[in-house]
């Protein structure tokens, strides 16, 4: 689980900004919290913030995390115009709206903890990187559940590489190989290095989906469910998407070779009104909302069964509240959550400051002001002097503009 995520100079953050997932010491649904060792962590984090205030950016901040991690060795030695291509980069990484810092590195640091020798350990990652993608500083730690100290297992800066964490073998076959593009942690996965496997696996389980627009939103919510073709995947779809729309009574695979490349490959099944039989249609011409809820069923059920964390953009596009509130259920309940999975999610619908299922430590604000994203939490939030009180109007009080990070509306010139 993410105990805390920091970014600096992405994006629109051009200082550093931290997700915490640690529990606040307030008193609202304590049966959310997930407690690892002596640890206690949220498994919800909801974003909230005006257009164009960068709300979108923290979800590119850890996709992009990620991603350098999965990919980095596959670009040793490659040109920027190549890792362009992989990397998004598009010389948008660095904020770009001051000097000094458009030409400052960025950073990303990661604390989590899972599974090692049985035991949860907390590792603690991070890695900066300068405007034209080398690799700055890196390093990798470890804590286990009996120590109060974290231990190093590898540090690197411009200006060396200590491995002292790692086998003399393994420290020699890193140096002779490393490149400037390319993470230790990248490379020591690929050569089979246990701690560096265990932390790009878990790096694995995070599942990133963007529905705010664009390609990167057509392809999330035509993204297939894995085995879609199987019966017995087709049942369970059925199963979770009858929670909504029970109008598809089942699906049919595609055997029409004009339609091989289709995103979905099955039709759905409906009943006609006269019982005259069933009719086919094709997933395309289901409604936007079933077709994403179809592309988020293999996401949910993996982190759900497995751990990991879901981190969603614009959960709610296309969505209903009430659709989206049983999907945060899912991971408030202990029952269907039993391995700790997290959500983190952007999202405009103010039903859920409302709805009497977050707490206020997973509430989060996103503000622009000149241009410089600032992010911060509901449970840290002072309104003239106080704390925002548990019993306080969240929504009513938001769309007032008393938590700040709404859009600063003037009317609009049509002319």
């Amino acid at each position: 689980m993410i105990i805390q995520f920091s970014f600096k100079n992405f994006r629109s953050f051009k200082d550093k900004n931290t997700v915490d997932m640690r529990a606040a010491k307030i008193t609202e649904y304590k049966d959310q919290i997930v407690e690892v060792n002596d640890l206690k962590l949220l498994p919800i984090a909801t974003f909230y913030g005006a257009n164009a205030s960068g709300k979108s950016n923290v979800y590119f901040a850890l996709e992009f995390m990620r991603t350098m991690v999965l990919r980095s060795f596959s670009f040793g030695g490659t040109s920027k115009e190549t890792s362009e291509i992989f990397y998004d980069f598009n010389n948008n990484v660095q904020f770009a709206f001051d000097g000094n810092a458009n030409k400052a590195d960025t950073e990303f640091e990661i604390i989590f903890t899972t599974k090692y020798n049985e035991k949860n350990y907390i590792f603690d990652y991070g890695f900066s990187l300068n405007p034209k993608n080398i690799i700055e500083s890196e390093w990798l730690k470890m804590k286990s559940p009996s120590s109060r100290i974290f231990k190093d297992i590898f540090t690197r800066n411009e200006d060396d590489i200590i491995l002292n964490g790692l086998t003399k073998e393994y420290a020699n076959l890193i140096r002779l190989t490393l490149e400037k593009e390319v993470l230790i942690l990248s490379l020591g996965s690929k050569l089979k290095i246990e701690l560096c496997k265990i932390v790009r696996e878990w790096f694995e389980k995070i599942e990133c989906l963007n529905f705010s627009g664009g390609l990167n939103a057509l392809f999330a919510s035509e993204r297939s469910p894995k085995q879609f073709e199987k019966e017995e995947t087709q049942k369970n779809i059925l199963d979770f998407i009858s929670s909504f729309d029970d109008s598809i009574k089942g699906f049919r695979k595609i055997d029409d070779e004009k339609k091989k490349f289709s995103n979905y490959p099955v039709n759905a099944l409906h009943d006609t009104i006269d019982n005259s039989g069933q009719r086919e249609l094709s997933l395309d011409d289901e409604s936007a909302g079933t077709r994403k809820m179809i592309s988020l069923y293999s996401p949910i059920k993996d982190v759900l069964e497995n751990g990991g964390v879901l981190l969603v953009d614009e959960l709610n596009a296309r969505l209903h509240p009430l659709l989206v509130r049983n999907i945060i259920r899912e991971f408030a309940n202990k029952t269907t959550n039993p391995h700790g999975a997290q959500l983190l999610f952007t999202t405009h619908d103010t039903f859920h400051l409302g709805d009497n299922l977050l707490r206020r430590d997973e509430i989060w604000f996103v503000e622009k002001n000149n241009g410089v994203s600032t992010l911060y939490s509901l449970a840290d939030f002072e309104y003239n002097g106080s704390k925002i009180r548990k019993d306080a109007d969240l929504e009513k009080n938001y769309l007032l503009g008393k938590y700040g990070a709404i859009p600063d509306l003037k009317p609009f010139n049509l002319k």
